[in-house]
């Protein structure tokens, strides 16, 4: 659970908490999130912009987010631990979260987040499916 993880990963995930409770975001959040910080890094502008929704101008937030996305070395994703069960966060490390941030343009984009938890465990010996 992110409480008993190091500081840094508590402060982050507070921080994108706060995001969330903002725009009243709901699954993918993380993943809408990861895309407005990669626009502000390029275009100096973030824009958290769910498919089909109206965007929400969030820029005031990225300077931060990416301060404590490179403390804590990884991001937060939401995990459901069952079917019909509220999705818990958890957190990734930059090399797992980058390497799943570049499926995005694959067949495992559209899987979600229990799916790719299954599909690339965090210490696989081999992906399964």
């Amino acid at each position: 659970m992110i409480d008993s993880l190091d500081p840094a990963v508590q402060n982050l995930y507070r921080h994108m908490t706060l995001i969330f409770d903002e725009l009243d975001a709901d699954e993918g959040k993380e993943w809408h999130l990861w895309d407005a910080l990669a626009c502000w890094r390029h275009c100096g502008h973030g824009h958290y912009q769910p498919s089909g929704l109206v965007p929400h101008n969030i820029t005031e937030h990225m300077p931060r987010l990416e301060e404590l996305f490179r403390q804590a070395h990884g991001w937060i994703w939401w995990i459901k631990s069952a079917p019909n069960r509220r999705p818990l966060p958890r957190f990734v490390p930059w090399d797992r979260w980058s390497w799943l941030a570049s499926l995005r343009g694959t067949e495992a984009a559209r899987a979600t987040n229990e799916e790719l938890d299954e599909m690339y465990p965090a210490d696989p010996v081999a992906p399964r499916g």
